[in-house]
Parts: structure tokens; sequence; C-alpha cells
């Protein structure tokens, strides 16, 4: 079975209105597949690094600054 993992990052308290962590509330009621896996990872940077292991894909949801 073929993993995807979902990465959010962003946090509301940093100029980016929360969308990771609004991205990955919504992905949780979405009825995706059990080989889905949503993580709401803030702001936690290298932190997350151990998310990428041992799956075959990696989907990364940030909030781009447009100022």
């Amino acid at each position: 079975m073929q993993t995807l993992r979902i990465l959010c990052f962003g946090n509301s308290l940093h100029s980016d209105d929360g969308i990771g962590s609004a991205v990955a509330l919504r992905l949780r009621y979405a009825g995706l597949p059990e080989s889905v896996e949503v993580f709401d990872v803030g702001i936690t940077g290298l932190n997350a690094m151990p998310l990428f292991q041992n799956c075959e894909r990696v989907l990364i949801v940030d909030a781009a600054d447009m100022a």
C-alpha cells in the first residue's frame, strides 16, 4: 500500500492566516483513504523531517507571503 503524507505548515500567529492548520482540519474530515495521513505541523521546520521517512509520497501545504 502506498502512503501519502500531507504536511500542512503554518501558524496564524506568523502572518499566514493559519492556512496550513485550516487545510489540515478540512482534510481530516474529507473522508480520505486510509493510506493518506494528514499532519498539522505548524512551524516545526526541520523537526518535521522524520515525517518524510517510510512513506511513498509527501505533499506540502504552506502559505506563501504575497506582500
